[in-house]
This record gives structure tokens, C-alpha cells and sequence, in this order.
């Protein structure tokens, strides 16, 4: 992703000040926290990776921009930096990565690459995020392809993974009461 995707991602256009990134992130993250959104379950993907687009983008304008002139380090207490580690980068990496994956529907693919950089960052929460959304997502899948024991597996697993997520138990625990409507109803069927 280039420097002027990252602003785009905010909505401003390249160049634009820190607090501008600062103010922009602000406002697209409460429209767009898988916490505070109510969005239909449906629409939970593009809402997660909205939120994760903006978030990655604001962590990567902080780290890229230098501070305002204005702004003495006592009015800044995150312009520490996001340090340009090695475990940011490949955080990063593997974002772009992940994005490119949900958009061409290879969850599988998508697990293998989070459960890796779990391995690599287990404490880090973002990423503990990402994975239940691909755990999330592939058990949606395997439902909709009526694999219903493998589905329950995968949404069990993304509850397991992330239970302090508000919005994402909830859907999932929706996921899960579709999921046992969907077994009741293909036994009845084959009655």
C-alpha cells in the first residue's frame, strides 16, 4: 500500500497534518468499531475490516509523519511513535495480506496466515481480533456449504479467541443459533 492509500483510507488527502489523521481516525473508528456499530450481521465483514483498514492506516500515518511543531511532547502522549519494529512490520505485511484474502473469500488461507502471526504476536489484541474474524468467516462459509459440524467448530473457535468483543459474540452466538436451526431443519428433512 502507498503513503497517499493510507490517507485515502481516512478520508484526507496526502500531506495532511497529524492532527488531521488523529481527528479522522477518531470520528471513522465510533462509526465503524465492531463494538459500537449495529450493523446486520451480514454487513459485520465490511464493518471489521473497515475498522481494521482505518486503524492500520492511522497507526501507519503516526509512525510515517513527523509531529506537528506545535505539539510539545506534554500535548502528545502518543507521539512516542509507533516504533518501526520488526513486529510492526510484519504486522502490517500481513494485513495487506489478510485484506486480500477476506476480499477473495480463501478463509482457510486467510487462518493459517492469523493462527501464524498469533504465534508470533500472542499478546497482541488486534491480531487476536483478525483471527476470530477469520475463524468467524470460515464457519459462516462452511455453513452456507451446509458443512454444519466443521462450521461449529470454527464459530466455537472465534468465541474462544476473542470473548471480550461485544459485538462479534453477539453475532456469533447468532451464527450459532442459525447454525442449530439450519441442523434441526435438514433433520426434519431427512426424516
Amino acid at each position: 500500500m502507498k503513503l497517499e492509500d493510507y490517507y485515502r483510507s481516512l478520508g484526507l488527502k496526502p500531506g495532511a497534518s497529524r492532527e488531521q489523521v488523529k481527528q479522522a481516525y477518531r470520528i471513522l473508528a465510533r462509526q465503524h468499531h465492531p463494538d459500537t456499530t449495529a450493523h446486520q450481521s451480514t454487513s459485520n465483514q465490511n464493518t471489521s475490516d473497515i475498522f481494521l483498514t482505518i486503524t492500520i492506516a492511522y497507526k501507519y500515518l503516526l509512525a510515517h509523519t513527523a509531529p506537528s511543531q506545535a505539539a510539545s511532547p506534554s500535548q502528545n502522549p502518543v507521539s512516542a511513535n509507533v516504533p518501526k519494529t520488526p513486529e510492526n512490520l510484519l504486522k502490517y505485511n500481513a494485513y495487506e495480506r489478510l485484506r486480500h484474502l477476506f476480499a477473495q473469500q480463501r478463509f482457510a488461507s486467510a487462518i493459517a496466515l492469523v493462527e501464524a502471526l498469533t504465534s508470533k504476536l500472542p499478546d497482541d489484541l488486534e491480531v487476536q481480533q483478525w483471527c476470530a474474524i477469520a475463524y468467524q468467516q470460515q464457519g459462516r462459509r462452511l455453513m452456507r456449504d451446509r458443512h454444519y459440524p466443521q462450521a461449529l467448530r470454527y464459530l466455537q473457535k472465534a468465541l474462544a479467541t476473542n470473548p471480550t468483543n461485544r459485538d462479534l459474540v453477539a453475532k456469533l452466538h447468532q451464527d450459532l443459533r442459525s447454525l442449530k436451526r439450519q441442523v434441526q431443519e435438514t433433520s426434519f428433512r431427512s426424516m
